[in-house]
Protein backbone atom coordinates (compact mmCIF):
# COMPACT_ATOMS: atom_id res chain seq x y z
CA UNK A 1 0.00 0.00 0.00
CA UNK A 2 1.63 3.23 -0.98
CA UNK A 3 1.13 6.77 0.26
CA UNK A 4 -1.48 8.51 -1.19
CA UNK A 5 0.94 11.53 -2.64
CA UNK A 6 4.01 11.24 -5.40
CA UNK A 7 6.69 13.61 -6.20
CA UNK A 8 5.49 15.05 -9.60
CA UNK A 9 1.98 15.63 -8.99
CA UNK A 10 -0.68 17.47 -6.89
CA UNK A 11 -3.20 15.90 -4.56
CA UNK A 12 -5.35 17.28 -1.88
CA UNK A 13 -6.92 14.40 0.72
CA UNK A 14 -9.23 14.58 3.39
CA UNK A 15 -7.73 13.55 7.01
CA UNK A 16 -10.12 11.81 9.54
CA UNK A 17 -7.87 12.66 12.23
CA UNK A 18 -4.86 15.37 13.12
CA UNK A 19 -3.50 15.98 16.57
CA UNK A 20 -0.82 18.22 17.82
CA UNK A 21 0.65 18.96 21.20
CA UNK A 22 1.20 22.63 22.51
CA UNK A 23 2.96 23.01 25.80
CA UNK A 24 1.19 19.91 27.54
CA UNK A 25 -2.12 20.56 25.37
CA UNK A 26 -3.41 18.21 23.19
CA UNK A 27 -5.26 18.96 20.46
CA UNK A 28 -7.46 16.86 17.94
CA UNK A 29 -9.59 17.73 14.99
CA UNK A 30 -10.02 16.61 11.00
CA UNK A 31 -8.73 18.41 7.84
CA UNK A 32 -7.57 18.17 4.32
CA UNK A 33 -3.73 17.74 3.37
CA UNK A 34 -2.16 18.98 0.75
CA UNK A 35 0.65 18.52 -1.62
CA UNK A 36 2.47 20.16 -4.38
CA UNK A 37 6.65 19.80 -4.32
CA UNK A 38 7.04 23.28 -5.42
CA UNK A 39 4.99 24.42 -1.95
CA UNK A 40 5.42 21.39 -0.19
CA UNK A 41 2.13 20.72 2.09
CA UNK A 42 -0.27 22.69 3.46
CA UNK A 43 -2.61 21.42 6.09
CA UNK A 44 -6.33 23.23 6.85
CA UNK A 45 -8.27 21.38 9.98
CA UNK A 46 -10.57 22.42 12.47
CA UNK A 47 -10.52 21.48 16.02
CA UNK A 48 -13.63 21.10 18.58
CA UNK A 49 -12.72 22.98 21.66
CA UNK A 50 -13.81 19.80 23.45
CA UNK A 51 -11.17 17.91 22.38
CA UNK A 52 -8.82 19.96 23.87
CA UNK A 53 -7.01 17.75 26.73
CA UNK A 54 -3.56 18.23 28.99
CA UNK A 55 -1.74 15.16 29.30
CA UNK A 56 1.12 14.41 32.15
CA UNK A 57 4.24 12.73 31.34
CA UNK A 58 5.50 10.00 28.38
CA UNK A 59 3.07 9.53 25.86
CA UNK A 60 2.96 6.62 23.26
CA UNK A 61 3.21 7.84 19.64
CA UNK A 62 2.74 4.67 17.42
CA UNK A 63 5.88 4.77 15.89
CA UNK A 64 9.89 4.71 15.73
CA UNK A 65 11.74 6.65 17.73
CA UNK A 66 13.37 8.79 15.06
CA UNK A 67 9.28 10.39 15.03
CA UNK A 68 9.63 10.70 19.33
CA UNK A 69 9.93 14.69 19.11
CA UNK A 70 7.12 15.29 16.10
CA UNK A 71 4.69 17.93 16.67
CA UNK A 72 1.99 17.12 14.32
CA UNK A 73 0.40 13.92 13.55
CA UNK A 74 -1.85 12.60 10.71
CA UNK A 75 -4.28 9.42 10.50
CA UNK A 76 -3.99 9.18 6.80
CA UNK A 77 -5.85 5.87 6.34
CA UNK A 78 -5.77 1.89 7.75
CA UNK A 79 -2.19 1.68 6.81
CA UNK A 80 -0.66 5.17 7.07
CA UNK A 81 0.01 7.44 9.88
CA UNK A 82 2.46 10.68 9.01
CA UNK A 83 4.32 13.08 11.25
CA UNK A 84 6.03 16.05 11.38
CA UNK A 85 7.94 19.40 12.33
CA UNK A 86 7.22 23.00 12.35
CA UNK A 87 10.21 25.38 12.70
CA UNK A 88 10.72 26.75 16.60
CA UNK A 89 9.81 30.04 15.68
CA UNK A 90 6.33 29.14 14.34
CA UNK A 91 5.84 26.51 16.87
CA UNK A 92 5.25 29.46 19.53
CA UNK A 93 2.82 31.46 17.26
CA UNK A 94 0.38 28.50 16.76
CA UNK A 95 -1.90 30.19 19.05
CA UNK A 96 -2.07 32.96 16.50
CA UNK A 97 -2.50 30.81 13.84
CA UNK A 98 -6.37 29.90 15.43
CA UNK A 99 -9.24 31.11 14.20
CA UNK A 100 -12.29 29.76 15.30
CA UNK A 101 -11.04 26.60 16.19
CA UNK A 102 -9.27 26.81 12.72
CA UNK A 103 -5.92 26.30 11.82
CA UNK A 104 -3.83 26.62 8.51
CA UNK A 105 0.18 25.32 8.54
CA UNK A 106 2.82 24.75 5.70
CA UNK A 107 5.19 21.99 6.28
CA UNK A 108 8.39 21.25 3.96
CA UNK A 109 8.17 17.54 4.37
CA UNK A 110 5.96 14.50 6.16
CA UNK A 111 7.32 11.60 7.33
CA UNK A 112 4.90 8.09 6.89
CA UNK A 113 4.95 5.37 8.86
CA UNK A 114 3.37 1.87 8.78
CA UNK A 115 3.92 -1.63 10.01
CA UNK A 116 2.45 -3.00 6.61
CA UNK A 117 4.97 -6.21 6.03
CA UNK A 118 7.28 -5.30 3.39
CA UNK A 119 10.72 -6.71 3.63
CA UNK A 120 10.42 -10.29 4.64
CA UNK A 121 14.33 -10.69 4.11
CA UNK A 122 15.39 -10.13 8.04
CA UNK A 123 18.71 -10.14 7.07
CA UNK A 124 18.48 -7.16 5.08
CA UNK A 125 17.52 -3.59 5.41
CA UNK A 126 16.28 -2.12 1.97
CA UNK A 127 15.80 1.68 1.09
CA UNK A 128 14.93 3.87 -2.09
CA UNK A 129 15.80 7.24 -2.26
CA UNK A 130 14.70 9.72 -5.45
CA UNK A 131 16.78 13.13 -6.15
CA UNK A 132 17.15 16.02 -8.03
CA UNK A 133 20.44 16.50 -10.15
CA UNK A 134 21.25 19.38 -11.92
CA UNK A 135 20.63 19.60 -15.74
CA UNK A 136 23.10 17.69 -18.09
CA UNK A 137 24.08 15.80 -15.16
CA UNK A 138 26.18 12.04 -16.65
CA UNK A 139 26.15 8.88 -14.79
CA UNK A 140 28.53 6.29 -15.57
CA UNK A 141 26.31 2.81 -16.20
CA UNK A 142 23.68 1.80 -17.95
CA UNK A 143 20.71 0.42 -15.21
CA UNK A 144 17.57 -1.30 -15.79
CA UNK A 145 14.75 -0.70 -13.15
CA UNK A 146 13.77 -4.16 -11.47
CA UNK A 147 11.01 -5.56 -9.96
CA UNK A 148 11.60 -8.65 -7.23
CA UNK A 149 9.71 -11.56 -6.03
CA UNK A 150 11.28 -13.62 -3.25
CA UNK A 151 14.44 -12.25 -4.85
CA UNK A 152 13.20 -13.64 -8.51
CA UNK A 153 12.91 -10.76 -11.38
CA UNK A 154 9.40 -10.11 -12.83
CA UNK A 155 10.18 -7.03 -14.72
CA UNK A 156 12.98 -5.17 -15.77
CA UNK A 157 12.39 -2.16 -17.54
CA UNK A 158 14.58 -0.55 -20.42
CA UNK A 159 18.42 0.56 -19.89
CA UNK A 160 18.55 4.41 -18.28
CA UNK A 161 21.47 5.82 -17.20
CA UNK A 162 22.65 6.18 -13.82
CA UNK A 163 24.77 3.86 -11.59
CA UNK A 164 25.20 0.06 -9.99
CA UNK A 165 27.56 -0.26 -6.95
CA UNK A 166 27.81 -3.35 -5.07
CA UNK A 167 30.55 -4.99 -2.58
CA UNK A 168 30.12 -7.06 1.13
CA UNK A 169 28.60 -4.08 2.66
CA UNK A 170 26.12 -2.49 0.64
CA UNK A 171 24.48 -2.84 -3.17
CA UNK A 172 23.47 0.53 -4.75
CA UNK A 173 21.58 0.65 -8.01
CA UNK A 174 19.82 4.05 -9.19
CA UNK A 175 18.73 5.31 -12.89
CA UNK A 176 17.84 8.84 -14.26
CA UNK A 177 14.11 7.73 -15.39
CA UNK A 178 11.56 9.67 -17.80
CA UNK A 179 10.48 12.50 -15.52
CA UNK A 180 14.31 12.80 -14.79
CA UNK A 181 14.23 12.20 -11.34
CA UNK A 182 17.44 10.58 -10.18
CA UNK A 183 15.92 7.44 -8.48
CA UNK A 184 17.81 4.65 -6.02
CA UNK A 185 17.41 1.44 -4.52
CA UNK A 186 19.64 0.02 -1.79
CA UNK A 187 20.18 -2.85 0.36
CA UNK A 188 22.67 -3.56 3.40
CA UNK A 189 23.04 -6.39 5.60
CA UNK A 190 21.22 -5.62 8.62
CA UNK A 191 24.23 -6.76 11.16
CA UNK A 192 27.00 -4.01 9.27
CA UNK A 193 25.41 -0.87 9.71
CA UNK A 194 23.77 0.21 13.47
CA UNK A 195 19.14 0.26 13.45
CA UNK A 196 19.70 4.31 13.90
CA UNK A 197 22.20 4.98 11.01
CA UNK A 198 19.47 3.00 8.50
CA UNK A 199 17.78 6.16 8.09
CA UNK A 200 20.19 8.20 7.64
CA UNK A 201 21.47 5.96 4.74
CA UNK A 202 19.89 8.52 2.20
CA UNK A 203 21.34 11.37 3.85
CA UNK A 204 24.90 9.96 3.83
CA UNK A 205 24.02 8.94 -0.57
CA UNK A 206 22.82 12.70 -1.28
CA UNK A 207 25.85 14.12 0.00
CA UNK A 208 28.27 11.94 -1.50
CA UNK A 209 26.29 12.16 -4.54
CA UNK A 210 26.56 16.26 -4.17
CA UNK A 211 30.30 16.06 -3.22
CA UNK A 212 31.43 13.12 -6.63
CA UNK A 213 28.78 15.50 -9.12
CA UNK A 214 30.21 18.85 -7.43
CA UNK A 215 26.32 19.95 -7.04
CA UNK A 216 23.51 20.28 -4.21
CA UNK A 217 22.05 17.12 -4.91
CA UNK A 218 18.33 17.35 -3.77
CA UNK A 219 16.66 14.60 -1.78
CA UNK A 220 12.94 14.51 -2.99
CA UNK A 221 11.79 11.40 -0.88
CA UNK A 222 13.45 8.59 1.12
CA UNK A 223 11.82 5.23 1.92
CA UNK A 224 13.50 2.70 4.71
CA UNK A 225 11.98 -0.74 5.14
CA UNK A 226 12.79 -2.70 7.73
CA UNK A 227 11.18 -6.10 8.94
CA UNK A 228 7.52 -5.16 9.00
CA UNK A 229 8.03 -1.43 9.00
CA UNK A 230 8.12 1.09 6.48
CA UNK A 231 8.88 4.86 6.95
CA UNK A 232 8.64 7.09 4.22
CA UNK A 233 9.34 11.07 3.89
CA UNK A 234 8.43 13.32 1.18
CA UNK A 235 10.16 16.60 1.02
CA UNK A 236 9.44 20.07 -0.49
CA UNK A 237 11.91 20.49 -3.74
CA UNK A 238 14.22 22.53 -3.97
CA UNK A 239 16.76 24.23 -6.07
CA UNK A 240 19.78 22.67 -7.34
CA UNK A 241 23.37 24.60 -7.57
CA UNK A 242 25.97 23.54 -9.98
CA UNK A 243 29.39 24.60 -7.71
CA UNK A 244 30.84 25.11 -11.82
CA UNK A 245 34.64 26.35 -11.48
CA UNK A 246 34.16 25.75 -7.70
CA UNK A 247 33.65 22.09 -8.16
CA UNK A 248 36.08 20.61 -5.35
CA UNK A 249 36.88 17.23 -6.80
CA UNK A 250 37.63 16.50 -10.06
CA UNK A 251 37.24 13.62 -12.06
CA UNK A 252 37.87 12.65 -15.34
CA UNK A 253 34.98 10.67 -16.05
CA UNK A 254 32.65 12.78 -14.36
CA UNK A 255 31.87 10.36 -11.84
CA UNK A 256 34.42 8.22 -10.04
CA UNK A 257 32.53 5.28 -8.08
CA UNK A 258 35.51 4.37 -5.74
CA UNK A 259 35.51 7.76 -4.71
CA UNK A 260 31.80 7.91 -4.25
CA UNK A 261 32.38 4.77 -2.21
CA UNK A 262 34.44 5.82 0.67
CA UNK A 263 32.49 9.00 1.15
CA UNK A 264 29.33 7.67 1.18
CA UNK A 265 31.01 4.78 4.20
CA UNK A 266 32.73 7.70 5.43
CA UNK A 267 29.66 9.93 6.04
CA UNK A 268 27.69 6.79 7.80
CA UNK A 269 29.99 6.31 10.46
CA UNK A 270 28.81 9.89 11.81
CA UNK A 271 31.91 10.59 13.31
CA UNK A 272 34.13 13.93 13.82
CA UNK A 273 35.86 13.06 10.11
CA UNK A 274 32.28 12.65 8.61
CA UNK A 275 31.13 16.15 10.15
CA UNK A 276 34.15 17.98 8.26
CA UNK A 277 33.44 16.02 4.85
CA UNK A 278 30.32 17.58 5.25
CA UNK A 279 30.47 21.08 6.37
CA UNK A 280 33.53 21.57 3.99
CA UNK A 281 31.45 20.53 0.98
CA UNK A 282 27.92 22.84 1.97
CA UNK A 283 30.87 25.74 3.03
CA UNK A 284 31.64 25.91 -1.07
CA UNK A 285 28.05 25.48 -1.71
CA UNK A 286 26.39 27.90 0.02
CA UNK A 287 29.20 30.71 -0.45
CA UNK A 288 28.38 30.57 -3.84
CA UNK A 289 24.61 31.28 -3.44
CA UNK A 290 25.68 34.60 -1.25
CA UNK A 291 25.20 37.23 -3.04
CA UNK A 292 27.81 39.92 -1.24
CA UNK A 293 31.36 39.06 -3.12
CA UNK A 294 33.49 39.89 0.39
CA UNK A 295 30.98 37.70 2.18
CA UNK A 296 31.73 34.65 -0.34
CA UNK A 297 35.39 35.18 0.06
CA UNK A 298 35.02 35.36 3.68
CA UNK A 299 33.37 31.67 3.91
CA UNK A 300 35.87 29.72 1.92
CA UNK A 301 38.91 31.04 3.32
CA UNK A 302 37.15 30.69 7.34
CA UNK A 303 36.40 27.15 6.42
CA UNK A 304 39.99 26.22 6.72
CA UNK A 305 40.52 27.10 10.02
CA UNK A 306 37.07 25.74 11.12
CA UNK A 307 37.63 22.51 9.60
CA UNK A 308 41.81 22.50 11.32
CA UNK A 309 39.83 23.64 14.84
CA UNK A 310 37.19 20.80 14.55
CA UNK A 311 40.02 17.86 13.01
CA UNK A 312 42.66 18.85 16.04
CA UNK A 313 39.54 19.91 18.56
CA UNK A 314 40.61 23.67 18.97
CA UNK A 315 37.13 25.21 19.62
CA UNK A 316 37.26 29.24 20.06
CA UNK A 317 36.77 29.76 23.28
CA UNK A 318 34.88 33.51 23.64
CA UNK A 319 36.31 35.84 26.43
CA UNK A 320 39.85 33.44 26.23
CA UNK A 321 42.68 36.16 25.47
CA UNK A 322 45.43 34.29 24.97
CA UNK A 323 43.89 31.67 22.15
CA UNK A 324 47.01 30.25 20.48
CA UNK A 325 45.62 28.53 17.74
CA UNK A 326 47.54 28.84 14.44
CA UNK A 327 46.24 28.24 11.46
CA UNK A 328 49.54 27.58 9.88
CA UNK A 329 50.76 25.60 12.04
CA UNK A 330 48.42 22.92 12.14
CA UNK A 331 47.79 23.12 8.65
CA UNK A 332 51.42 22.06 8.12
CA UNK A 333 50.72 18.79 10.97
CA UNK A 334 47.65 17.93 9.20
CA UNK A 335 50.16 18.09 5.70
CA UNK A 336 52.48 15.53 8.01
CA UNK A 337 49.17 13.37 8.57
CA UNK A 338 48.22 12.61 5.32
CA UNK A 339 50.20 14.05 2.24
CA UNK A 340 53.70 13.18 3.07
CA UNK A 341 54.01 9.86 1.35
CA UNK A 342 53.38 10.25 -2.18
CA UNK A 343 54.09 13.51 -4.38
CA UNK A 344 55.75 15.26 -1.43
CA UNK A 345 57.17 18.25 -3.50
CA UNK A 346 54.30 18.94 -5.10
CA UNK A 347 51.99 18.95 -1.96
CA UNK A 348 54.83 21.17 -0.34
CA UNK A 349 54.31 23.78 -2.66
CA UNK A 350 50.49 23.32 -2.59
CA UNK A 351 50.06 23.68 1.35
CA UNK A 352 52.23 27.26 0.96
CA UNK A 353 49.79 28.52 -1.40
CA UNK A 354 47.09 27.60 0.50
CA UNK A 355 48.17 29.27 3.35
CA UNK A 356 48.91 31.96 1.21
CA UNK A 357 45.12 31.98 -0.11
CA UNK A 358 44.00 31.70 2.76
CA UNK A 359 45.57 34.78 4.35
CA UNK A 360 45.05 37.10 1.41
CA UNK A 361 41.10 36.48 1.59
CA UNK A 362 40.63 36.17 5.19
CA UNK A 363 42.93 39.29 5.96
CA UNK A 364 41.16 41.42 2.95
CA UNK A 365 37.85 40.81 4.20
CA UNK A 366 38.47 41.19 7.97
CA UNK A 367 39.59 44.98 7.02
CA UNK A 368 37.67 45.80 4.82
CA UNK A 369 37.66 48.75 2.20
CA UNK A 370 35.86 49.60 -1.13
CA UNK A 371 39.26 51.06 -2.46
CA UNK A 372 40.05 47.82 -4.87
CA UNK A 373 36.38 46.51 -5.20
CA UNK A 374 36.35 47.60 -9.11
CA UNK A 375 39.68 46.39 -9.71
CA UNK A 376 39.01 43.70 -12.26
CA UNK A 377 42.35 42.38 -12.19
CA UNK A 378 42.23 42.30 -8.04
CA UNK A 379 38.84 40.45 -8.58
CA UNK A 380 39.91 37.98 -10.50
CA UNK A 381 43.14 36.89 -8.34
CA UNK A 382 40.44 36.83 -5.62
CA UNK A 383 38.20 34.21 -7.61
CA UNK A 384 41.39 32.01 -8.06
CA UNK A 385 42.18 32.43 -4.31
CA UNK A 386 38.80 30.81 -3.83
CA UNK A 387 38.73 28.02 -6.28
CA UNK A 388 42.42 26.87 -5.70
CA UNK A 389 40.88 26.38 -2.13
CA UNK A 390 37.96 24.60 -3.07
CA UNK A 391 39.81 22.01 -4.82
CA UNK A 392 41.77 21.71 -1.72
CA UNK A 393 39.15 21.17 0.01
CA UNK A 394 38.29 18.30 -1.74
CA UNK A 395 41.72 17.06 -1.25
CA UNK A 396 41.06 17.41 2.28
CA UNK A 397 37.74 15.82 2.24
CA UNK A 398 39.01 12.53 0.20
CA UNK A 399 41.78 12.42 2.61
CA UNK A 400 39.00 12.00 5.59
CA UNK A 401 37.37 10.07 3.68
CA UNK A 402 40.16 7.34 3.16
CA UNK A 403 41.54 7.70 -0.21
CA UNK A 404 45.06 7.49 -0.39
CA UNK A 405 47.64 8.08 -2.92
CA UNK A 406 46.16 11.82 -3.97
CA UNK A 407 47.91 13.37 -6.92
CA UNK A 408 47.10 16.84 -7.04
CA UNK A 409 45.50 18.36 -10.16
CA UNK A 410 44.64 22.21 -9.74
Amino acid sequence: MNIPFDINTTNEIDIDKVSFNHFGVKYIGIGTLKWNKKEGFELKANFDPEDYFKFKGKKSYGGPKLLKNKLFSFSINEFWKAYTWIPFSEFNEIPLLFGNGKISANFYNLIFYSEAVYNKNESLVRGNCYFNLAKGTHLPDAVSKEIKIKDNIIFQSKKFEGILIEDNFFRIQGYLNDSKVFEISWEMDKELIPKNTQWEVAIAIKDSLSINLGQTVVLLRRDLYRNDKSIIELIKEKEVTDLGYFKPIYNKNFFDKEKFNLIFKALLKKDKNAKIIHELFYQIADSLIVRNFAMWQFMLANSLEAFLRTYYEKPFQIGKKNDTFKVESYLYEFKREYFEKDYVKEWRDIFKKVYQCYKDLRHINAHPDWLNSLNSETNQKKIEAMRYLSKFYGYVILALAGYRNLKPEF
